[in-house]
């Protein structure tokens, strides 16, 4: 498949693409055993926060706060990813509609399941804003320095940093455990931590939301690219900016008709140009190869370029549609299929490290080229030369 896993994929998850800076800060714990510590525990609406004895009123200012939030869009349900199994059919046939197909594909839907619940695995495994530890930092240090454990994330006593690693692997054996949530207080007085609890959560409330956005975002995005390359044949060497920037437009219309227009633009914060402006010329876009061409970028460099290339890929299709309207893609995709395929056989899938994957025995029919002449014959624009403003 084009993309990477969901880790990968955001850049800031680029579907991926830098889900890994997303991911990079979560502070996640398993709940410790705390009972080194005295504790008291809050449970109310839903909400529970464990705290030290001493902190029971910094736990009865935080709840008010957070039960706020969490009825805001940043704290609320607003991308339910339960959604994607809900609506199945429908967002599936709106796949097929938008890639000019009559229904969806037998692939289109094995994929899409696949996709929809591991997602949700995934996101499953995130911190839990509604399940808190408060540990103010001296006795988490004391705590560690005595034989404590807390599985599940590194404790890094002289910054009282918290790091913690979630698998993001898709297609786990069994579900991910979400895992309790630690909250480490440098402050002393209780006006000074409570903003600190509150500037944490925030950013947690944040993360998750666009966590969210990008997993439901993902499904979608696999089952158009699996799509495109399967059972329309489009699988030339030089496919991907094509096919990676149609599967974020699309993915992003499936977010606005069955989500939220803020789920779209917390997806499409992972994709923005702007940080790679000044290396345009050095992305030869058009020259993008597909996944099972290419080797996994390694240097910062090749990384840096890998996330440019997706970038500029759904900028292009996005000015495509600002030119000529959201009509533009199912008429490409119709184009593309009146042209005649070239193929040594019918595309097909195998078993990936990451989920299905595009049989690379079997390739070489709807290529680049066609691809530039359906833009044309549908748009009279010539791509071929947009893709010279990517190169030196």
């Amino acid at each position: 498949m084009e993309r990477k896993n969901v880790k990968q994929r955001p850049q800031a998850v680029a579907v991926y693409r830098s889900a890994l800076a997303l991911f990079a800060f979560l502070m996640l714990a398993q709940g410790a055993a705390a009972g080194e510590t005295q504790t008291g525990k809050l449970e109310k609406d839903g909400i529970t926060i464990e705290y030290p004895v001493g902190l029971e009123a910094l736990a009865e200012e935080v709840h008010p706060w957070l039960l706020e939030r969490l009825s805001k869009p940043e704290g609320s349900e607003q991308v339910r990813l339960s959604a994607l199994m809900e609506n199945e059919q429908e967002m599936l046939t709106f796949i097929a509609r938008q890639l000019a197909m009559e229904k969806p594909g037998e692939h289109m839907q094995k994929v899409f399941r696949i996709f929809a619940k591991n997602v949700q695995e995934v996101f499953a495994s995130l911190p839990d804003p509604t399940d808190l530890r408060l540990w103010p930092k001296e006795e988490l240090d004391k705590f560690i320095k005595n034989g404590g454990n807390l599985p599940g994330y590194d404790y890094d006593p002289a910054t009282g940093k918290v790091r913690g690693s979630v698998s993001m692997r898709l297609g786990q054996q069994e579900p991910l455990k979400r895992l309790s949530t630690p909250i480490v207080l440098h402050q002393k007085d209780n006006e000074k931590m409570l903003i600190e609890v509150k500037k944490k959560l925030g950013g947690l409330l944040t993360m998750r939301a666009s966590v969210r956005a990008t997993l439901a975002a993902t499904a979608c995005h696999e089952t158009a690219e699996i799509a495109m390359t399967v059972d329309l044949d489009i699988t030339g060497a030089y496919r991907r900016w094509f096919v990676e920037g149609m599967a974020n437009v699309i993915a992003s219309a499936c977010l606005q008709k069955f989500f939220s227009k803020e789920a779209v633009s917390e997806y499409l914060k992972g994709f923005s140009v702007e940080p790679y402006l000044g290396i345009k010329r050095k992305v030869n876009l058009g020259s993008w190869l597909a996944k099972e061409f290419a080797r996994e970028p390694k240097s910062a460099v090749e990384k840096q370029l890998e996330a440019a290339r997706y970038a500029f890929a759904t900028y292009e299709i996005m000015g495509l549609i600002n030119r000529h309207g959201a009509e533009v893609i199912p008429k490409v995709f119709a184009e593309l299929q009146k042209g005649e395929v070239r193929t040594r056989g019918k595309a097909s899938l195998k078993a990936g490290p990451r989920g299905p994957e595009l049989d690379v025995a079997v390739l070489g029919v709807r290529d680049s080229a066609a691809i530039f002449n359906a833009i044309e014959k549908v748009t009279g624009e010539d791509f071929r030369a947009r893709m010279l403003a990517y190169t030196e």
